[in-house]
């Protein structure tokens, strides 16, 4: 093995110090402008796919597909990561934000290369052939791998190793969605699950990096372009309670049914299960092509105007069950975005359902539908901190603070104490340890 540069020992050396702060400083800067440079990559990626295979790397254009194309993309799409999983070592196709929990929970930190370059592509055709799955899920692997990549060139110690894996998965929240207090708040809730300032400064450092290059990139207008609103937190206070509680009943039942579904395949190749997921999909697509893609836009759409009852309900059964087959089948992609997307047709429903009822005040649509997501992102991921920031910093409306929070509250006790939910990340990991 090369010896290392004499500056590099030094370097490592001051890091196994108790006072390494400004050194980890440094390495959270250096891994927040690798991290974001690298999902600058897979964004292009996507939308350079999405324009071959659609035309448009905008989600809408699924909408004006005909039918025989939005059943046959999802499909095509599979075969190729199919082709691509073949490829590549077993090992290599576990991928996402579970992943690298499991890799900082039993392993220090440490990637495997070929997971990293699995997950940048098959992520990147999932996402770009219309799969109901997020981009959170490869964007937090991606920027914890690259660090974590880093950290091992360097010969990093165990436990900086994994405070790097922190500053690249915040990183990548952080360039994904123009959030990036978001992104720290999810790599210390969820991820590392502590706080000290050797660690969360670091942390901070590499998600705000992230944000200005991206923002330089791409501009910085937030994830959602929400009307104004006028909120009266006390009238609305009965609507929102229902809303908490609604989230609360629906993120178990969408936790459980990815356990669920996860376990009743567990014996079929992992090329029927892909394709399984695949048509599912495409079949849903027939009747509600909006589920196809993150659906931002058909969550910007849902804030800005009421829809019909029937509608909603079509569009939040069809999203529910081809988020749930896609995630628990493994389609290599991420949960939060469908789990944000149902939680927002959840509230746009549940307002349209009590809308007749005199005592309840309704107010806008964009309000109920910003409270269902928060709060159903609060359910799912048992983590109501991350909740309340991811949604506040993608609408920039500081308003929904209080009512969000309150719905949060509620729908994280009710998954929790009421119904004995554990986080949905940890019981994944759970079915993996199984």
């Amino acid at each position: 093995m090369p010896r290392s540069p004499s500056h590099l020992k030094r370097f490592r050396h001051k890091l196994a110090d108790i006072d390494a702060l400004p050194q980890l400083a440094l390495l959270g800067l250096f891994s927040g402008s690798v991290t974001a440079l690298i999902i600058v990559l897979f964004r292009e990626l996507i939308f350079r796919l999405s324009t071959l295979f659609t035309g448009s790397a905008n989600d809408s254009v699924f909408l004006s597909l005909p039918w025989q194309l939005r059943l046959l993309l999802p499909l095509a799409g599979m075969i190729l990561v199919i082709a691509i999983s073949a490829l590549s070592h077993r090992k290599h196709h576990r991928i996402g934000i579970v992943h690298v929990i499991e890799r900082l929970t039993w392993h220090q930190g440490r990637f495997y290369p070929g997971s990293f370059l699995h997950q940048f592509f098959a992520g990147a055709l999932v996402l770009a052939t219309g799969h109901s799955i997020g981009r959170e899920g490869p964007a937090v692997h991606l920027g914890a791998a690259s660090a974590s990549m880093l950290g091992r060139y360097l010969h990093l110690p165990n436990d900086n190793l994994r405070v790097l894996v922190a500053c690249g998965s915040a990183a990548a929240i952080s360039a994904t969605f123009n959030t990036p207090v978001a992104g720290v708040i999810f790599a210390m809730e969820v991820l590392l699950i502590e706080y000290t300032v050797t660690r969360f400064l670091p942390v901070l450092l590499a998600s705000a990096c992230a944000a200005t290059l991206t923002q330089f990139i791409y501009g910085s207008d937030q994830a959602f372009i929400v009307p104004p609103l006028t909120i009266n937190p006390v009238d609305e206070l009965p609507l929102v309670i229902i809303i908490g509680i609604t989230m609360g009943l629906l993120g178990t039942l969408f936790c459980r049914a990815i356990i669920v579904s996860n376990r009743r395949v567990i014996h079929l190749p992992p090329a029927a299960r892909l394709m399984l997921a695949a048509l599912i999909t495409g079949l849903l697509a027939i009747p509600a092509p909006a589920i196809m893609g993150s659906g931002y836009n058909t969550i910007t759409t849902m804030m800005v105007d009421f829809h019909p009852t029937l509608f909603l309900l079509i569009l939040l059964g069809c999203k529910f069950i081809a988020s749930v087959t896609s995630i628990g089948l493994g389609v290599p992609g991420g949960l939060i975005g469908p789990t944000m997307f149902i939680g927002a047709a959840g509230g746009a429903l549940v307002t349209s359902l009590v809308d007749t009822i005199p005592w309840l005040e309704s107010g806008s649509a964009g309000f109920h539908v910003m409270v269902g997501m928060s709060a159903m992102l609060g359910a799912v991921m048992q983590s109501p901190l991350t909740a309340l920031v991811t949604v506040v910093e993608m609408t920039r409306n500081p308003e929904l603070l209080f009512p969000a929070l309150v719905a949060i509250v509620i729908a994280t006790l009710i998954a929790r104490l009421l119904m004995k939910q554990k986080g949905i990340f940890e019981q994944i990991l759970d079915t993996w340890r199984s």
